[in-house]
This record gives structure tokens, C-alpha cells and sequence, in this order.
């Protein structure tokens, strides 16, 4: 069951990365508050992403080598299963969903962040740009 899983988390994939919809950018200013109190405060909000980031990698380099370990078991219960002979990729798909997913995500941390800076009294201006596939 789980072979049959990767194999089609591996297809599923594969149709993803081929296809051609625009692709976006979020551009993000930030306009300082206009207050001395505010750029003290705006410090501190830049000390708790940092903080935040780093229990993000933290998390990540935990949870890394646990996924490479079921990525090993996954590839050697499908070598002992009825098709080996597409276990290589399955593995390589494995390895590549703990890479992928299990790296590190801040976003949590700058929507954080975002809030903080405008809570400080200061503006944050965030602009969708198409940057792939625009379609003219």
C-alpha cells in the first residue's frame, strides 16, 4: 500500500511540475513607523522573527533524519515487495518530499512579523507580481 502510495505521489508530481499557469510573486514594503517609540518597537518585533526562524530550522533539522529513515523503510519493504523494479524511484520521491517538505517554512513567522511592524506604526504594503508565464 505504501508503494502504491509513493508511486502516485511521484505521478501526481510529475503533473504538477508541468503545468504552465502563471506563476506569482508577493513583493513586500515596508514604510518605517514615523516615531522613535516605534522604531524601538519595531526592533523588538525584528528580535521575535529571529527567534521564531529559528525554532522553524530547529523543527527542521529535527524532523529530517525520522523522514530519511521512512524514506529507508518505505524503499526496503518495496524491495521486498511484488514490483522492485520501480523502488529506486519511489525512493528518490521519498527523499525528495522530506527535502521539500521538511524544509524550513517562515511564513508563520513573517505574517508575525507583519503584524507586529504594523502594530509599531509602521506600513506594510505587499504587491502580487506575475513573474513566470504571464501570458503577455
Amino acid at each position: 500500500m505504501t508503494r502504491l502510495f509513493l508511486v502516485f505521489a511521484f505521478m501526481l508530481g510529475a503533473v504538477a511540475a508541468c503545468a504552465t499557469g502563471p506563476q506569482y510573486r508577493t513583493n513586500t514594503s515596508y514604510i518605517a513607523p514615523s516615531t522613535t517609540q516605534g522604531a524601538t518597537c519595531v526592533a523588538s518585533c525584528q528580535t521575535s522573527e529571529q527567534v521564531c526562524r529559528g525554532r522553524e530550522d530547529d523543527r527542521s533539522r529535527a524532523d529530517y533524519p525520522a523522514c530519511m529513515q521512512r524514506a529507508k523503510e518505505t524503499y526496503n519493504q518495496c524491495i521486498n515487495g511484488y514490483y522492485p523494479a520501480g523502488c529506486d524511484l519511489a525512493r528518490q520521491n521519498a527523499e525528495y518530499i522530506c527535502n521539500d517538505d521538511l524544509s524550513p517554512s517562515y511564513k508563520s513567522c513573517t505574517r508575525s512579523y507583519d503584524a507586529c511592524y504594523e502594530s509599531c506604526g509602521g506600513r506594510v504594503i505587499k504587491e502580487e507580481v506575475c513573474v513566470k508565464n504571464c501570458g503577455g
